[in-house]
């Protein structure tokens, strides 16, 4: 890449950060609203919130693996795991238990997918640079397949 055309896209880059965060503040703002109209507890909406979000950033670690029907089912189905055990164990239990729950869900899914798809777990933290291939660094690919 060129000189002339880091700093466009280090504007567009930081564009689309702000507008993100515009997007984020516009849900979380139009959700305590609904909460408010609707006179409920906002935690009803603000967790499972947080919790697609934490599924959404799972979703990154294996986003080359969305091209496939089947692995896409299965993560979308496994949110609506996730929203049934958001469901059953605040209502039942409590939001402590909650976390917990959370944390054995998220090493099972990471055993499923394993298991029906042999993608292994990311076992260290993103690079700064992520444009850059995990296999590029050493040969790891990091849960990701070549396509």
């Amino acid at each position: 890449m060129s000189q002339s055309h880091k700093p466009k896209g280090r504007l567009r880059d930081r564009l689309l950060l702000v507008l993100s965060a515009l997007v984020a503040c516009t849900v979380v703002g139009g959700a305590f609203l609904f909460t408010e109209e609707r006179q409920m507890n906002p935690m009803w909406v603000f967790l499972p919130l947080l919790s697609l979000g934490f599924f959404a950033q799972v979703g990154w670690d294996y986003r080359y693996e969305f091209r496939s029907l089947r692995f896409s089912m299965f993560f979308f189905g496994w949110l609506l795991i996730n929203a049934f055990v958001f469901l059953f164990v605040v209502a039942n239990f409590g939001w402590l238990y909650w976390v917990a729950a959370l944390i054995v869900e998220v090493f099972v899914f990471y055993l499923t997918a394993y298991w029906l798809f042999g993608l292994t777990p990311p076992l260290r933290p993103r690079s700064k640079d992520s444009g850059q291939s995990r296999t590029d660094n050493d040969g790891d690919s990091g849960g990701e397949r070549t396509p």
